[in-house]
């Protein structure tokens, strides 16, 4: 129980994680105009840096459940 609990908990983390790195990307800062980021570039990493929680999410959940399900 305490693997699925540890996945989940790890998978929140890692969700925050991802959106606080986007954010900060699209944070004003000082410099030339025109120097901002690629839009396709950082939604492919965001895109990235979520599938791998999102999974581990769903086998946290899906692990729980079934741990639930076997006790009763």
């Amino acid at each position: 129980m305490k693997r699925y609990v540890f996945a989940i908990a790890a998978a929140c983390i890692m969700i925050c994680l991802a959106i606080l790195a986007y954010w900060d990307v699209y944070r004003p800062r000082v410099g030339p105009v025109g120097n901002g980021p690629d839009d396709a570039a950082v939604l492919r990493v965001l895109i990235l840096r979520l599938i791998y929680p999102a999974g581990l999410l769903v086998v946290g959940i899906i692990g729980l459940w079934r741990y639930k399900k076997k006790r009763s």
